[in-house]
């Protein structure tokens, strides 16, 4: 069997961020790279600020719910 070229990041003890914002952040910076997409660009559709995509993506914080109503991320 092969390597991975691919190595798992492992988080360090001090990080106390939540996992699942983590994974949430993750994800979104993967689908706005698909999407072809910058962090200014998805901060205006979606009505946040670049700072709040940055930190979601970084896993700082949560993306905070939206109503029915508002627009979706993708």
């Amino acid at each position: 069997m092969g390597t991975s070229s691919r190595q798992k990041k492992q988080r360090s003890p001090e990080d106390n961020r939540p996992g699942i914002w983590v994974g949430y952040g993750k994800l979104v910076k993967l689908f706005r790279n698909r999407a072809g997409l910058t962090q200014e660009t998805l901060a205006e559709a979606v009505g946040y600020s670049y700072e709040q995509v940055a930190s979601i993506e970084q896993g700082r914080r949560p993306a905070n719910p939206r109503s029915p109503n508002e627009r979706n991320w993708f």
